[in-house]
């Protein structure tokens, strides 16, 4: 959420619709914030670790045309190295 008000600052004609899904650790979570992703598609950046549930995600995002960038990607890459 911090991430995307960040860069959401650098455009002053934006007035963003935010949809947050905390913990969303079970299929179950993760199918209701999928229905609400087709519903009202937008930029979907996440914080998932499960690999399934990141599929998951990616598929439906790509489906659907929705941009879906994950945040922690960069994080890690540091940690790894």
């Amino acid at each position: 959420m911090t991430v995307s008000r960040a860069a959401l600052a650098q455009y002053e004609d934006i007035q963003p619709v935010e949809h947050v899904y905390p913990l969303v650790r079970s299929d179950r979570q993760l199918d209701r914030v999928l229905t609400k992703i087709e519903a009202a598609p937008g930029i979907v950046l996440y914080t998932l670790v499960a690999d399934e549930q990141i599929r998951r995600l990616e598929c439906v995002c790509c489906e659907h045309g929705v941009p879906c960038v994950n945040i922690l990607d960069p994080v890690f890459a540091v940690f790894q190295s």
